[in-house]
């Protein structure tokens, strides 16, 4: 979702924290585990290594989205990379 150059600073503002809320939701329903505020940061992380089209993305993502509680898979570090390329990493 791109932000309208001509949007006032609030209307920025709430737009951001939309977006925000859409990917912590995605994140979600790729593993509950998933969707806190610091994986917003993260996928901030992960949208960088995509773009320089780092090695061995699904694997990054799966070791960036983990926690000490909660491991995540490569196949979900492939979806969340999915849905980055798709609408959030632009």
């Amino acid at each position: 979702m791109q932000v309208p150059s001509d949007a006032s600073d609030q209307a920025k503002e709430d737009l951001l924290g939309l977006r925000a809320l859409e990917l912590q939701s995605a994140l979600r329903d790729i593993d509950p585990a998933l969707g806190a505020a610091e994986d917003i940061n993260k996928a901030g992380e992960q949208c960088y290594d995509l773009r320089r089209k780092a090695a061995n993305p699904d694997e990054k993502a799966a070791r960036r989205f983990s926690s000490a509680h909660h491991k995540v898979t490569v196949s979900n570090g492939k979806r969340i990379n999915a849905l980055l390329r798709e609408g959030y990493c632009s």
